[in-house]
């Protein structure tokens, strides 16, 4: 079994215990109601964007849909999070701050952190 079809079972396992229809579905999602189609067939390959979009519409992440599990990556997300509320928090010190020199010290390690936590995605 490809990933397509994979994903495209799990997609329709999921809309059907939501007791969703593939036309409401797409409206949830903004895509065509053939496109579902296609994808649950698994003749269609979705794009990340796509597949997100699905996965939102029906309350879950792709990663569900794909058929990864790993508790890792519930523990990754939480950290990634945790770490982007605490960069939201130093990027509204560094606003405070009056002296240049230090504010541009401060936005420079921000941006650093900034890098190395879109590194870790």
């Amino acid at each position: 079994m490809t990933i397509q079809q994979r994903f495209g079972r799990r997609l329709r396992a999921r809309r059907q215990a939501q007791g969703l229809t593939q036309i409401e579905l797409a409206a949830k999602a903004d895509l065509h109601r053939n496109y579902v189609g296609d994808v649950e067939r698994g003749v269609r390959n979705p794009t990340l964007a796509s597949a997100e979009r699905l996965a939102r519409a029906l309350e879950t992440d792709v990663a569900e849909l794909v058929g990864i599990s790993a508790p890792w990556i519930d523990a990754a997300i939480a950290d990634l999070e945790a770490i982007e509320s605490e960069l939201d928090a130093l990027e509204a010190a560094i606003a405070t701050v009056s002296t240049a020199a230090l504010r541009r010290a401060l936005a420079d390690a921000l941006a650093r952190l900034r890098s190395a936590a879109d590194d870790a995605r």
